[in-house]
């Protein structure tokens, strides 16, 4: 793919979980890293809402764009990087895709300065439906649900079988809290800042017990509390 200037993007989710980081943030934000960057577009968010210089790694082939950003080939479970060298480093929809996720979590949480802040995010494993807010069709959203439920049916809804399940939230947070010393879910805080008035509809569903089972996925914000 050629270089393409990112340097302008606007994404709704990214920069409500970036109000949230700040929120949450103890200290200046000078650098980042985002892990399991994809096309970078996240990335090239992060760093320009904190004005921050930003490093975003993929197993894939890495993508140079231009920007305050530099994209690296790298595997997340085996960091390149010195100790304790960022500020903040997020996570999102990528997880789910590797072999040892909390080997992964370790390596972001050595990475990170102490006192610094994570965000990690992921599909919600226990949801009915998902990919609500994806920028697709109906038909191939319906199409993904459609391998979902039959992977849910057949007990093969599990990120080791290739389903990119996720993890629920309690689980996420549980494993954000071992490998950080910290993590807080923000899932709720999350849709409500990306959708406002709109969110009304999730008081009635955790009303009712549901909202687990129809939030696409979930997120947990800390403080790295200590050194790896």
């Amino acid at each position: 793919m050629a270089n393409e200037d990112f340097s302008t993007v606007r994404d709704a989710k990214t920069e409500a979980l970036c109000a949230l980081i700040s929120q949450a943030s103890r200290k200046e934000i000078a650098t980042v890293l985002v892990v399991g960057c994809g096309d970078g577009r996240e990335a090239q968010v992060i760093a320009d809402y904190f004005k921050a210089q930003g490093v975003a790694i993929d197993i894939g082939i890495p993508q140079q764009f231009v920007g305050r950003t530099q994209f690296v080939q790298m595997n997340a479970e085996q960091m390149a990087f010195r100790d304790g060298c960022f500020d903040l480093v997020f996570s999102f929809h990528a997880l789910e895709h590797m072999l040892n996720p909390a080997a992964a979590l370790a390596e972001m949480a050595r990475v990170a300065k102490v006192g610094a802040t994570f965000c990690v995010g992921t599909p919600n494993s226990r949801r009915w439906v998902g990919y609500i807010g994806s920028p697709t069709d109906w038909r191939t959203k319906l199409a993904w649900n459609w391998i979902d439920w039959k992977a849910m049916a057949t007990g093969r809804f599990r990120n080791e079988l290739g389903a990119h399940a996720g993890f629920g939230r309690r689980e996420l947070t549980a494993m954000c809290q071992t490998a950080f010393g910290t993590g807080d879910d923000i899932t709720d805080a999350y849709y409500n800042r990306l959708y406002g008035p709109e969110a009304r509809s999730l008081t009635t569903l955790r009303a009712l017990g549901l909202a687990e089972r129809f939030l696409p996925s979930v997120y947990v914000v800390g403080t790295v509390a200590r050194a790896a």
